[in-house]
């Protein structure tokens, strides 16, 4: 037998079918974060809050510290330097992450962020969530050890 199809043409029909790809366990570290405003004006500028509940860590601040934060991101790009700063702000919150992860055990296991940082927490065989830790060291870890290159350039020495 033999057909003739032209380019395009449908050769089968069947029901949708719809796909999730979940692919938290790969994901960077930095995924794990979203920076939000407050809209409920809670927050004075300088002040910022962790939200575990949800799929990412939201960093809640206030509008305009928002604001000031979305340019400083901007000149990462432009300035690798910049990226020291915005480590002084992922830091404490990856701390305290990790600490609330360890102190409420399965409670945020639903969480994209709660996998992915138990993924990479695995990759660089530190302990995992639940397991408690010595939480600062393994964050320094996760985010590569993010002050001795801003220490070195800060010093004037090639980081």
């Amino acid at each position: 037998m033999s057909f003739d199809i032209g380019a395009g043409s449908v050769l089968a029909e069947d029901e949708p079918k719809e796909y999730w790809i979940d692919n938290a366990e790969e994901a960077d570290i930095d995924s794990c974060f979203d920076v939000v405003p407050d809209e409920k004006n809670e927050l004075g500028n300088g002040q910022w809050r962790c939200d575990l509940h949800d799929d990412k860590v939201h960093l809640r601040m206030s509008v305009d510290d928002f604001s000031s934060f979305k340019k400083a991101r901007k000149r990462v790009n432009e300035m690798g330097e910049a990226l020291y700063v915005m480590n002084g702000v992922y830091l404490p919150a990856l701390v305290y992450a990790l600490q609330q992860a360890d102190a409420t055990g399965d409670d945020y296991a639903h969480c994209r962020w709660y996998r992915s940082l138990n993924a990479r927490l695995a990759e660089l065989r530190l302990p995992e969530l639940g397991d408690g830790a010595d939480r600062l060291t393994d964050a320094q870890r996760l985010l590569e050890e993010p002050f001795g290159g801003a220490l070195a350039l800060w010093a004037g020495e090639a980081p």
